[in-house]
């Protein structure tokens, strides 16, 4: 009997352990594997000797966040005086995370250099050894991981005021990730692109062989492919050249500018969504497998100066953050993803008993369970006062994917007024 009820004892752990994806099983039997911390990540972006620093935020099951502490990157950020948009902000995955969670990936934008760590079971970070990386460039602002995140794809965009920068020489180009993290460059994989074309985003789609991005002032959309041994090349098509016929009335002759880029994530239908902010359009483009685009339409966006995209896990729902007029607009893409239809505009509330305004909504990410949707509102625009933004909003997504703000979650991070923070990272 003792025996049996020992047994039994031994089974209900292990099926707890399971049910928190601390075991998986296999035919060589159990294996503990690290459990995944629920946090969420930004970056300083200071611009101080060495002062970046990545910021770490637990995240409640209610989605509320609490700071946890920060970890130096070893490197510098940067700033952009003026806050115009002259591109040396208006950029998109400054910090990303490999799909296992057990490693994160960060720029440094002042240095030169790619820092990455390693995730702990707690949400602590550890550099990796050798790290920070060269990021084979001038200014990286954005990265992209493809084959099973062993190459990693760096966007330079040579854009810094404070080294005198003016984005000369931007470039695509990619490293291996070895299984300690190590970045080893790839031969031949550096893709020069226009002088001062400011280079905004590396997205990966179609399983990370193609990469998307969006060259901000260079009005055009590049799609590159990603070979198996991590070299780049450029795709039929690219760069791509927007469409006039989005410009019209108020917008008619004003610069494309290309920003936000999302990929519905279906394996039948190949479909990628650009933001135009001057435009108040988001386009809507499909690709064939050899990642050359075409223009379907552009439907209107009543959010101002639409910057960044996220989708949901299950494609139904497009969210854009909107800079200057401090909300979020929501499009339903189930019914048809080639024919957005927008069915919310929400407007992020301020800090409740602070007199802390919203910042400019910039960076967007979901949860990997699509419960919570969080805001990086930055002070990236001159219409906010200096003092005024670098918080995070935590948004709750209802049934219907439309948004409701968690009550008093706001959280202001804690940075030297003129520093920016950027990137955005949810586990």
């Amino acid at each position: 009997m003792d025996s049996w009820k020992s047994r039994i004892n031994m089974l209900t752990g292990v099926c707890l352990l399971a049910a928190t994806g601390a075991i998986t099983f296999g035919c060589e039997g159990a294996t503990r594997v690290p459990l995944a911390p629920r946090a969420v990540y930004t970056e300083s972006n200071s611009t101080a000797p060495n002062g970046n620093a990545v910021i770490e935020f637990s995240r409640g099951a209610d989605g509320r966040l609490a700071f946890v502490q920060s970890f130096s990157t070893s490197g510098t950020g940067t700033s952009e005086p003026a806050l115009m948009p002259t591109g040396v902000l208006d950029t998109d995955k400054a910090i990303i995370v490999n799909s296992a969670h057990t490693r994160l990936f960060a720029v440094n934008q002042g240095s030169d250099t790619i820092t990455v760590f390693n995730i702990a079971s707690n949400g602590s970070l550890s550099q990796v050894v050798g790290s920070p990386f060269s990021s084979g460039g001038q200014a990286p602002v954005s990265l992209a991981l493809s084959n099973n995140d062993t190459t990693l794809t760096v966007v330079n965009n040579d854009l810094d005021p404070g080294r005198g920068l003016t984005g000369a020489a931007p470039n695509y180009v990619s490293f291996t990730v070895s299984s300690s993290g190590a970045l080893t460059p790839v031969s031949n994989s550096t893709i020069a692109l226009t002088a001062g074309s400011a280079p905004s985003i590396a997205l990966p789609v179609s399983g990370g062989s193609l990469i998307l991005g969006a060259n901000f002032l260079g009005d055009q959309i590049p799609v590159l492919h990603v070979g198996s041994n991590g070299q780049l090349t450029q795709a039929p098509g690219s760069p791509h050249i927007p469409e006039s016929s989005i410009f019209t009335g108020a917008a008619a002759g004003k610069p494309h500018h290309p920003f936000g880029v999302g990929v519905l994530p279906s394996l039948t239908q190949r479909i990628v969504y650009v933001s135009y902010p001057l435009a108040q359009e988001l386009a809507v483009y499909s690709y064939d497998s050899t990642g050359e685009l075409s223009f379907s339409r552009a439907v209107p966006n009543t959010g101002k100066a639409a910057c960044w995209i996220t989708i949901n896990n299950a494609g139904t729902r497009l969210y854009t953050s909107n800079a200057v007029s401090g909300d979020l607009s929501v499009f339903d893409i189930g019914t048809d993803p080639t024919n957005p239809n927008q069915i919310q505009l929400f407007p992020l509330t301020s800090i409740t008993g602070s007199s802390n305004l919203n910042g400019n909504p910039w960076h967007l990410s979901l949860d990997p369970a699509n419960q919570f949707l969080y805001v990086l509102t930055p002070r990236d625009l001159a219409s906010t006062p200096a003092g005024q933004g670098n918080t995070i909003h935590v948004l709750q997504l209802n049934s219907d994917g439309t948004l409701t703000e968690v009550p008093n979650s706001t959280v202001t991070i804690n940075v030297p007024v003129g520093t920016n923070p950027q990137g955005m990272a949810v586990l």
